[in-house]
């Protein structure tokens, strides 16, 4: 099964942060803006938490992994940005692991991190 060609589908995206992962369906030609704007409302329906209500698109943050050139490892996050990007430009691909953070209340955001149900540890930053 090769690549899927994501101009002629509608992709989708797993959108990962702690122990959870939101799954975001999308057309190629959907702004990152957009995408933020659906993982909000799926946030706010479905996780009962306070911590979700009052954030907008300002205050979340997605990344995805990107393989390093020179290292030729997959340890280098990228924000999607600018949120004008379409999914289609922004290079990402169906099926897709993408990672959100938050804007902490300082200002900075928060270390991209995820559950890994494998380790020990049940926690692994990414």
């Amino acid at each position: 099964m090769g690549a899927v060609d994501i101009s002629q589908a509608s992709p989708y995206f797993r959108v990962k942060r702690g122990t959870m992962t939101l799954f975001i369906g999308a057309k190629a030609t959907s702004s990152i803006h957009s995408v933020k704007l659906k993982v909000l409302a799926a946030m706010k329906d479905h996780y009962n938490d306070s911590a979700y209500n009052g954030l907008d698109a300002g205050h979340i943050r997605l990344l995805v992994q990107r393989e390093s050139a020179a290292a030729g490892t997959s340890n280098s996050h990228h924000t999607l940005e600018p949120d004008t990007v379409n999914i289609k430009d922004a290079e990402l691909a169906d099926d897709q692991a993408i990672y959100l953070t938050l804007r902490c209340a300082d200002g900075t955001w928060e270390e991209p991190s995820i559950a890994d149900y494998d380790a020990d540890t049940h926690d692994m930053a990414i």
